[in-house]
């Protein structure tokens, strides 16, 4: 499904698809991710895929990547600092607010 949707230009182009039924695939994936959502860590280490092959920047059995993650980043030296960038390119861009 997420193939499809993603080349669905391609896919729309051959007539392999109607546009008709994109909104109808969009919303069965979503419902799809939300039931594989709760055994997805299982799945993940059921198959053995390493963390960096599913993107995860802290890989957790209990799927709290989010609390894990921000605990890391404010854990670290200076994570909760603005980076050196933000005077010169962030700054000029929040002022035009």
């Amino acid at each position: 499904m997420w193939a499809l949707l993603k080349d669905s230009a391609l896919f729309l182009e051959r007539q392999c698809l109607l546009a008709d039924h994109l909104p109808q695939l969009r919303s069965r994936m979503l419902a799809l991710s939300r039931q594989v959502r709760q055994d997805a860590a299982a799945l993940i280490d059921a198959w053995d895929l390493p963390d960096w092959i599913v993107r995860a920047p802290l890989g957790a059995a209990d799927c709290n990547i989010y609390a894990r993650y921000f605990a890391a980043v404010t854990a670290a030296p200076g994570g909760l600092d603005r980076a050196p960038y933000w005077q010169s390119e962030i700054a000029p861009l929040v002022a035009r607010l």
